[in-house]
């Protein structure tokens, strides 16, 4: 097995299966807010094809979410993609890199996600030109350009190469009724 750091984004909550547990939603909600407008994958009807990865759900840490909402998203080279709304109502990005190894995710409120999108990296140690973050952006960046290093793997997921030590961050602005990706910042060396 091979060592992995794992570092997740600035979101509402976070959690991963096959090392550590990190993090829970501070929201709560008797009525779970609606991502139509941000996500529409959520409205498709599910299939089979829709299902958690099984080492999410046979761990236990699947408690929080409402599964019957889970949607795949897209698979790339380095990993599948699920989005799957929390019980309290923050929307959360899956991801499963394909080595088997572990799962993980990020959740954001509704707020969160349509101002920062939801951020999931993969630091591993052993391979560091393996190393990714993917995020998860609302539907109204689906056909904007991505900046220089940034790898569209879907419709809604994009994914960006780490440099050793590097922890990246998607600066979304909105204004005007519209919402730009402008850069991926990576801290100075």
């Amino acid at each position: 097995m091979t060592a992995r750091k794992i570092i997740v984004g600035a979101t509402s909550g976070a959690l991963l299966v096959g090392s550590v547990i990190a993090g829970a939603s501070m929201a709560t909600a008797s009525d779970p807010p609606d991502f139509s407008d941000l996500h529409d994958a959520q409205q498709r009807i599910a299939t089979s094809d829709d299902a958690l990865p099984d080492t999410l759900l046979k761990s236990g840490q699947a408690v929080d979410f409402a599964v019957d909402t889970a949607r795949h998203l897209t698979e790339s080279a380095r990993a599948s993609y699920w989005s799957v709304l929390k019980k309290d109502g923050d929307l959360c990005l899956v991801v499963a890199p394909l080595d088997g190894e572990i799962v993980g995710g990020s959740c954001a409120s509704r707020e969160a996600f349509s101002l920062h999108g939801i951020m999931f990296a993969i630091q591993d140690s052993a391979h560091p030109d393996e190393s990714f973050g993917a995020y998860l952006i609302p539907d109204s960046l689906a056909t904007a350009t991505m900046p220089f290093g940034v790898e569209r793997a879907g419709t809604s997921v994009v994914e960006v190469p780490l440099p050793e030590g590097a922890a990246p961050k998607m600066v979304i602005e909105s204004g005007d009724s519209r919402v730009e990706l402008r850069e991926i910042v990576e801290p100075p060396k």
